[in-house]
């Protein structure tokens, strides 16, 4: 599933435009979605490794499995902090309290603050409602992503689905061929 997930959310950025600010928009939520899924996914594998059957499965893996398993698991841990925090900023939105906003703790605040430079617009259509693409700056603000922090989650998000496609091969060929059979 994760896999699935993550390799049809990165076909879809080749065909995004820098001119586009709602090609822009979507890239930012795509960036934000596969941060959260791969989030869940490293959490996922973290938690599976305390299960002896999955260690011995991980170690005998061949060395197609083994490198991108080293890659996403050092990008997990190199951009753990950042995924951890923001996560929930995907799905889940922040939550404003008047403790947070009386002690300039709110989160939403301080990105509308630091965005409140950019000139923006508020697109409106038949059919779609109304869209604020000066909510994407906040949005980049509030969930921090810089080049540096999609470039590595990218690294490991690859690394992630190739890991899945490596270990798929080896289980598959691990079966008995009267009973699972790739054609």
């Amino acid at each position: 599933m994760f896999a699935n997930d993550l390799m049809r959310t990165t076909e879809l950025f080749p065909d995004l435009s820098d001119d586009d600010p709602e090609a822009r928009g979507t890239r930012i939520m795509l960036v934000r979605y596969q941060a959260s899924a791969f989030y869940e996914f490293a959490k996922f594998v973290r938690q599976a490794e305390k299960l002896a059957v999955i260690t011995t499965f991980i170690d005998g893996l061949p060395d197609e499995a083994t490198a991108p398993y080293a890659t996403m698991t050092d990008v997990a841990q190199r951009l753990g902090p950042w995924l951890r925090k923001h996560r929930n900023v995907t799905f889940h939105y922040a939550e404003m309290t008047q403790g947070k906003l009386d002690n300039d703790k709110d989160e939403v605040m301080g990105a509308l603050v630091k965005a409140a430079d950019n000139e923006t617009f508020v697109r409106t259509g038949e059919n779609v409602g109304a869209g604020y693409p000066f909510a994407d700056e906040v949005v980049t603000q509030l969930f921090g992503i810089t080049t540096e922090r999609a470039t590595q989650l990218r690294e490991g998000v690859v690394a992630a689905t190739d890991f899945a496609l490596a270990t798929g091969r080896v289980h598959i060929a691990r079966q008995d061929p009267r009973v699972f059979n790739i054609a």
